[in-house]
C-alpha cells in the first residue's frame, strides 16, 4: 500500500496546521489534484467529523479521514498519506485525539475499502513501521522507508 502510494504521489509532509479542517483538508490535496475526489467529499468529511466528533482519531498520532461511499463525488478508492510534524489536535480536553500521520481515505468501491482496510491494519500493527512514518519528513524518508518494509 505504501509503495502505491508513493508511486502515485499521494502523500505530503507539512510542519503544522492551525486547525484540523485544515489538516484534513491538506491531507486530501494529492487526491484533488489527481481528479479522484472533488470538494464536496472533502467538506463531507470535515462535516461528519464536526457531526459525530473525532471518530476518525483512530489512536493518537493516527487518523483515518474518510465519508461514505460516493459514486458522485468520488472516482477512485485509494488512500493518500500525510505527515506533519506538530500533532493536529481534534478535541483540545482530550489528548489523545491528536494525529500526525493521517491516512486519507476516498471510497467509490466497498469491496476495495474494505482491501484497503485490510492493508491498513497491517501498517497500524507493526510499531516500528509507525515509528518510522513518524520521523518521516520528507519524500526522501517517506521513500527509504517503503524500501524497507516492501
Amino acid at each position: 500500500m505504501l509503495k502505491k502510494i508513493l508511486d502515485k504521489s499521494y502523500y505530503s509532509f507539512h510542519e503544522s496546521f492551525d486547525d484540523w479542517r485544515d489538516a484534513i483538508k491538506s491531507s486530501y490535496v494529492p487526491l484533488l489534484k489527481n481528479g479522484i475526489v472533488n470538494d464536496y467529499y472533502v467538506d463531507d468529511v470535515i462535516r461528519s467529523v464536526e457531526e459525530y466528533e473525532p471518530y476518525i482519531v483512530l489512536m493518537k498520532d493516527i487518523a483515518m479521514p474518510h465519508s461514505n461511499v460516493n459514486e458522485d463525488w468520488c472516482k477512485e478508492t485509494t488512500i493518500a498519506f500525510m505527515k506533519v510534524k506538530k500533532p493536529v489536535m481534534f478535541d483540545p480536553n482530550d489528548n489523545e485525539k491528536q494525529a500526525r500521520l493521517f491516512f486519507s481515505l476516498s471510497i467509490r468501491d466497498n469491496d476495495e475499502h474494505v482491501k484497503n482496510l485490510q492493508d491498513l491494519m497491517e501498517i497500524l500493527e507493526n510499531e516500528e513501521l509507525i515509528s518510522d512514518l513518524l520521523e518521516a519528513d520528507n519524500e526522501h524518508m517517506f521513500r527509504k522507508i517503503v524500501d524497507k518494509y516492501k
